[in-house]
């Protein structure tokens, strides 16, 4: 516990800041105008290229598995991401929520790490800035920004297989959102 008030707003308004910003299982807010590129590797051996705006969710959807999402963190010096796990999990009335899987992990550019659930290996090949016609906003009420943002990402299914970012390449295809 920290004795010092100050630090401990301080500290309990950095948490929220850097944590990303969720509101629907299929749906994030980017943080900012970097884009993260790289690739996905599945446990069942589906391999795929991904990029995706900082913020915005990667969601992955594999035959008898856990749906899961995937949010990157760009760190300041743009030399990787963080990215952290959620589980998306139906409430048994159709809508979706998120949950949070403990842990993140700090991909490097050039670099693959395992995302320990569902054995995900997610690679980071490039991180750079690029120009969106919607800026981010994190001040909006979230159904005032699903309609600015929700049309940022593209789904491809592949062999029973769903992936969803802002730009997905596959065996069986590829589509993109910017």
């Amino acid at each position: 516990m920290l004795k010092n008030p100050k630090m401990a707003a301080v500290s309990i308004l950095a948490s929220a800041l850097l944590a990303p910003v969720v509101l629907a299982a299929s749906f994030s807010i980017p943080k900012s105008n970097r884009v993260v590129k790289g690739k996905i590797n599945l446990a069942s051996g589906v391999a795929a290229e991904y990029g995706v705006r900082e913020g915005v969710m990667i969601t992955v959807e594999e035959p008898g598995r856990e749906k899961l999402g995937l949010i990157p963190t760009i760190s300041d010096n743009s030399k990787g991401a963080r990215f952290a796990a959620f589980r998306l999990v139906s409430d048994g009335d159709g809508q979706e929520k998120v949950v949070y899987i403990p842990g993140s992990i700090e991909v490097g550019i050039g670099d693959e790490s395992l995302v320990v659930v569902e054995k995900i290996r997610v690679g980071v090949v490039e991180v750079h800035e690029e120009k969106f016609p919607t800026q981010p906003n994190l001040s909006g009420r979230p159904g005032e920004l699903e309609k600015i943002y929700g049309d940022e990402k593209c789904c491809l299914v592949c062999d029973d297989t769903r992936l969803c970012a802002s730009s997905i390449k596959m065996s069986c295809g590829r589509c993109s959102k910017y």
